[in-house]
């Protein structure tokens, strides 16, 4: 797939932003419209980082000096970035938070 993929923000993770300080929220929407440009794992010559254990097939990506991570999956056929979870790193609470989300968003 060429160009930026379609961006998928539910309500949740509208919230998740809102709770971010406004310069973090620059700095990550920032981060994930340079990734929807290719989502695809590295593997495939793409930004993603794959995740592992209850998380596999969802990909994480980092901005590491503010602490904050995006989880995320892709709806390949709809050329879909579904963005499941953006927080702050504390103590992995935000990878387990993701697989509660995955569930209810039926990823």
């Amino acid at each position: 797939m060429s160009g930026a993929w379609k961006l998928v923000f539910p309500d949740i993770v509208k919230s998740d932003f809102a709770a971010l300080a406004v310069p973090v929220r620059a700095q990550v929407l920032k981060m994930i419209n340079r990734v929807a440009t290719n989502p695809l794992p590295q593997a495939r010559g793409g930004y993603g980082k794959p995740l592992g254990g209850n998380l596999s097939g969802l990909f994480k990506i980092k901005l590491r000096r503010a602490g904050v991570r995006v989880v995320y999956a892709l709806r390949e056929i709809d050329g879909e970035m579904v963005v499941v979870i953006v927080g702050m790193r504390e103590e992995n609470t935000v990878y387990a938070l993701a697989a509660r989300r995955r569930i209810k968003l039926g990823l």
